[in-house]
């Protein structure tokens, strides 16, 4: 029978979803330009007024068995919209059946937004208090936690706290650790005071590490230190969020960068999917020397080893070793005669032998166990 929905057209309807997820976009607290959204008490209640009425115009839709043909409709209607690469990917599940809540989905969206602003705060929390009210103008309700915009708001202003208290958890352990481990590094018996470090040696009855073991303790401790570094774990969360996208979105967002042989900015310290690998094999086949800006141990655990930006970026590290130019060396070891040793290169040479040859000599150990 297709659309018998009497009240409104199909494609009226989906002209109102569409606006409506603009207004779940700026309820996440940005404009489409990347800019702050602004909102107050009088405008929270206008969205909350349009997502009463198009959650009861799909409560209408569902609540007949006449209207069947026409949920059918919409649903395609909607599956198309939300298959586009144009869409938001974080709305793509949007349907007949989540938008009967859309009134539930803006409180979600304005109260778990990052971050949220007092001012934000503050407004959701009145225009909910007085749209129950509206609805029910002698204030009293039966239960303010079974239903309204009030009773919605307290539970993803709870929901919000427990995230936002397992998120603070692991920065204090992490914290934690992270201290523990530059404590441990100031305690190494070679990164002592001369006078302690002989008194450390005499109890132990044992002479001076190596100055190689000393040195091996500075890096191991240097590099966890960044993997454990919270802007570490923006900048990972970050990346993951970009590349989620569709290719040619985050092509959009990389391309902003202008990445060129003679910029000084930092490329983007994490690499994922085969993709991806393809497009960075492509913009830095001619300035391999970019990679030496990737920390260390990103660089060893991001590139895998079987692509080909690993075979540059280790052609890179070999041209450096080897100071075949002034233009790879980053350091004196070869022009003085001294053996790479405590140097960004043999760094970054011992950071690839702990991630892929360690480790598949592990591996191959456990496997034949």
């Amino acid at each position: 029978m297709g659309w018998s929905y009497p009240h409104i057209s199909l494609e009226d309807l989906i002209k109102l979803v569409k606006a409506f997820v603009d207004v779940l976009i700026l309820a996440s607290g940005y404009q489409s330009t990347g800019r702050q959204a602004h909102w107050d008490t009088y405008n929270i209640k206008k969205a909350f007024q349009w997502a009463t009425f198009l959650q009861n115009v799909f409560k209408d839709l569902t609540c007949s068995i006449d209207y069947e043909d026409s949920i059918e409709e919409v649903d395609a209607a909607l599956s198309e919209l939300t298959s586009s690469h144009y869409f938001p990917q974080g709305l793509a599940y949007l349907s007949s059946t989540t938008l009967i809540g859309a009134s539930d989905l803006i409180v979600k969206h304005l109260i778990h937004t990052v971050p949220l602003r007092e001012s934000i705060l503050r407004a959701t929390l009145a225009a909910t208090i007085e749209m129950d009210f509206d609805a029910t103008p002698s204030g009293k309700h039966e239960n303010w936690m079974d239903g309204g915009f009030s009773g919605c708001a307290i539970q993803e202003f709870e929901s919000r706290q427990r995230a936002v208290l397992c998120v603070s958890v692991v920065q204090t352990a992490l914290g934690i650790l992270s201290k523990a481990i530059g404590e441990n590094l100031c305690n190494e018996p070679g990164n002592l005071p001369y006078g302690e470090r002989m008194q450390h040696q005499t109890s132990l009855f044992t002479e001076e590490p190596p100055v190689e073991s000393v040195v091996w303790n500075q890096w191991r401790a240097r590099n966890l230190l960044y993997m454990l570094d919270k802007r570490t774990m923006r900048l990972v969360s970050g990346a993951s969020l970009i590349f989620s996208a569709p290719k040619d979105k985050w092509i959009q967002i990389l391309g902003r960068l202008n990445v060129s042989a003679e910029t000084d900015d930092d490329l983007s310290e994490i690499i994922q999917e085969k993709s991806v690998l393809d497009y960075f094999e492509v913009l830095l086949s001619n300035q391999p020397k970019q990679l030496r800006k990737l920390p260390p141990i990103i660089a060893a655990v991001a590139i895998p080893s079987w692509s080909q930006l690993f075979r540059s970026f280790l052609s890179d590290l070999e041209s450096q070793f080897r100071g075949d130019s002034l233009t790879t060396r980053c350091c004196s070891c070869t022009t003085n005669g001294m053996e790479h040793k405590e140097c960004e290169v043999a760094e970054r040479i011992w950071c690839l032998y702990v991630i892929h040859v360690s480790r598949s000599h592990r591996t191959c150990g456990a496997d034949s166990i």
